[in-house]
């Protein structure tokens, strides 16, 4: 979703007053390229619209390893167990990523990153950067930092960031999430 918000930003700067970004992260351009490849052979194998573990491996298979032992494969996305349950049992959520979709991603998060696209966001246009520090999609906060800094060297003028000690990746449904409503 911040990746989408965060391209959302550069193709149409002045689409709103403000943006936060909550959940998002900052992945090395190595580690993308390598990715792309990947998706890109397992698409060619066995199809854009194709589900194989070596994806789910690359999606989100590491994502649980610092929660082990694991009750589930999303421990990693809240540690709330009640609203990780409800979420496991919602027959309207989102499955595994195909290599296609992965593909994009990848695709949508090189273009982000990219300091030149950055610059053409609204930079006086307010953006928050909230975040679990036990997120792994933000790399535990480094990735966020890294993100929130490159917007900074880019010439975003109003920015703001807040990493939340032992959250993880869905802030808003943590057993805190009272004070990230209150920042919001």
């Amino acid at each position: 979703g911040s990746f989408l918000v965060r391209t959302l930003l550069i193709k149409h700067p002045k689409i709103g007053d403000g943006a936060i970004l909550m959940g998002t992260g900052q992945t090395s351009w190595l580690n993308i390229k390598l990715g792309q490849m990947m998706a890109n052979n397992e698409a060619k194998k066995h199809g854009d619209n194709s589900f194989t573990e070596k994806i789910d491996d690359l999606t989100f298979g590491t994502y649980n390893k610092k929660f082990k032992p694991n009750r589930t494969k999303l421990d990693w996305l809240c540690s709330n167990e009640e609203a990780l349950d409800k979420y496991l049992e919602d027959s309207s959520r989102g499955e595994s990523f195909s290599a296609g979709l992965f593909r994009e991603l990848l695709n949508g998060m090189m273009f982000d990153r990219d300091k030149d696209n950055i610059k053409k966001m609204n930079l006086d246009l307010p953006v928050l950067f909230l975040s679990g520090d036990d997120d792994p999609v933000g790399d535990y906060g480094k990735g966020v930092t890294q993100a929130f800094n490159d917007f900074k060297k880019c010439g975003i003028k109003n920015l703001d960031i807040k990493l939340y000690p032992g959250l993880r990746h869905d802030i808003l449904n943590e057993k805190n999430k009272e004070e990230v409503y209150s920042d919001v």
